[in-house]
């Protein structure tokens, strides 16, 4: 319970409780009442820790900064927004591409990818409810996916960009999906299928999920190499060139930093952390009038970060409250 993403395991106990262990009984009022109420009561000690999770996480972004406020990013975005993140979620776990550490949050999703992605998740939502009594793993598999995306998916609470650390969880539930529904192929056919084609079709996969691997561990040789893919990935990712200018800085290579941290503030010119960082880099290099013009840009923009006197901590660590992460 120490992570936010487990915040609904009691909702995902009583999923389990309806299928596979069937001690929840919905099919009518009498059934529902007598199964449900001492169900619930059971789990209420997980459901007090779950709320007492989320409590302490929004306090905590808030006493950070990270927490982003209803005039910054209204309701409107943030449905939008954990609309479109589900359907990415679910593509990039077939299609894994164009993968990064760290995504921003595009404040505004085009018009095309709200619909596109509300359509695919009311479209499975009313397969899922058809066949709920007849298959009820998909409706198990399809809640369990939605309801362990709520608390990182940016409808409540911190509003992150589409993270692949957020899916790992909620994925189990569409491979649920998957696995019991290829179990329900027809015989005989569907007999000869699992023993035949499924191993192949397992190994295809697991071959392709090695391969992809490989693909993606060259950009994690180091600070340097991952970040440069995140800006290859996306170019308008500011906090990912402050955090490449960060790595830079930590090497030394002043000029790389530098450079890194002028294009984040080409992006964002009011970003307090990359003038701050730049003028510590140029102080370093250059004669100090520039640099210290810069801080003092820093300190009027970013008061909470006027206290940092030092050169920047090196590595990954986020200046500031991101919108998203790896």
């Amino acid at each position: 319970m120490s992570k936010p993403s487990l915040v609904p395991l009691p909702f995902l106990m009583l999923l389990l409780d309806y299928w596979p262990l069937r001690r929840l009984e919905l099919r009518t009022q009498d059934t529902r009442r007598k199964t449900f109420l001492p169900l619930l009561v059971e789990k209420l000690p997980l459901l007090v820790l779950s709320v007492a999770s989320g409590i302490l996480t929004i306090l905590g972004h808030r006493s950070l900064g990270a927490l982003v406020s209803a005039a910054e990013l209204p309701l409107s975005l943030r449905l939008e927004n954990a609309v479109v993140a589900c359907a990415l979620y679910l593509r990039k776990l077939v299609w894994p591409l164009d993968l990064s550490v760290f995504y921003l949050h595009p404040g505004h999703w085009p018009l095309e990818a709200v619909a596109s992605g509300a359509l695919l998740l009311f479209g499975v939502s009313a397969l899922a409810l058809w066949q709920a009594r007849r298959r009820p793993f998909l409706i198990v598999g399809w809640l369990w996916f939605l309801g362990m995306l709520v608390p990182v998916i940016g409808s409540s609470g911190p509003c992150p960009g589409p993270s692949r650390r957020f899916a790992y969880l909620p994925v189990i539930g569409v491979f649920l999906m998957v696995v019991w529904l290829a179990a329900e192929l027809p015989a005989p056919q569907g007999r000869k299928l699992r023993r035949c084609a499924l191993p192949g079709l397992a190994a295809l996969v697991l071959a392709a999920c090695v391969l992809m691997t490989c693909l993606q561990l060259r950009h994690w040789r180091n600070s340097v190499t991952l970040l440069q893919r995140a800006i290859q990935v996306e170019p308008q990712n500011f906090v990912a060139r402050l955090m490449l200018g960060n790595a830079l800085f930590e090497r030394r290579q002043l000029d790389a930093a530098l450079r890194e941290y002028q294009a984040a503030l080409r992006l964002r010119p009011d970003y307090p952390d990359a003038a701050l960082r730049a003028g510590v880099t140029l102080t370093e290099q250059r004669p100090a009038r520039r640099g210290l013009a810069l801080l003092a840009s820093g300190r009027r923009t970013g008061p909470r970060l006027a206290r940092t006197s030092a050169p920047p901590r090196p590595g990954l660590a986020a200046p500031g409250p991101p919108s998203g992460g790896p």
